[in-house]
């Protein structure tokens, strides 16, 4: 399996190394941040998944077709419910990027009951809040992210779903 790095540079080179994957022999691809969305006009189909969620993590090659999946919330709902139960939570996530959106649906999901999406870009925002309640029917909405996150009351689980810490090099909070 073929994994996307720092090698794509923009959206020209993501689509060829897509068209490469076939005729190179590959049975399928990773796809990692800034690609999730990017990636998913060059697929020849989505699993349900990609389609509730808007981002895949991962292409396999099936029958001569690119078919895109995400896994990317399936393991976060695994770890938190080995610690407590998701039925119910009220959670603020911060961020909602590739990952961030499949994380936001699967806690949906898994029952959930209300999210709180914390992004500095409002488009992102308000467009994952709305594929959560379109997907799942849990009332989702966004709040801007601008010095000090306040928290709302009732809040029952905080999920930082951004980069930051990813990187060795520690970064300063405006900058993610």
């Amino acid at each position: 399996m073929a994994v996307l790095e720092e090698h794509i540079a923009n959206t020209d080179d993501l689509a060829l190394a897509v068209k490469a994957l076939r005729p190179l022999g590959y049975k399928g691809m990773a796809i990692t941040v800034p690609w999730k969305v990017a990636v998913i006009p060059l697929l020849d189909g989505v699993d349900g998944d990609v389609e509730a969620i808007g981002a895949a993590n991962y292409m396999t090659i099936e029958n001569g077709r690119l078919i895109g999946h995400n896994n990317d919330g399936k393991g976060v709902v695994k770890a938190i419910e080995k610690v407590a139960p998701l039925k119910g939570q009220r959670v603020v996530m911060l961020g909602a990027g590739g990952a961030g959106r499949a994380m936001a649906v699967e806690l949906a999901w898994a029952g959930a009951s209300h999210l709180t999406l914390v992004t500095r870009r409002e488009e992102q925002g308000r467009e994952v809040a709305a594929t959560v309640t379109r997907a799942s029917g849990v009332p989702a909405d966004w709040q801007p992210w601008s010095g000090e996150v306040a928290v709302p009351d009732g809040t029952t689980l905080l999920m930082n779903a951004t980069h930051l810490g990813q990187k060795a090099v520690a970064e300063a909070l405006g900058e993610a």
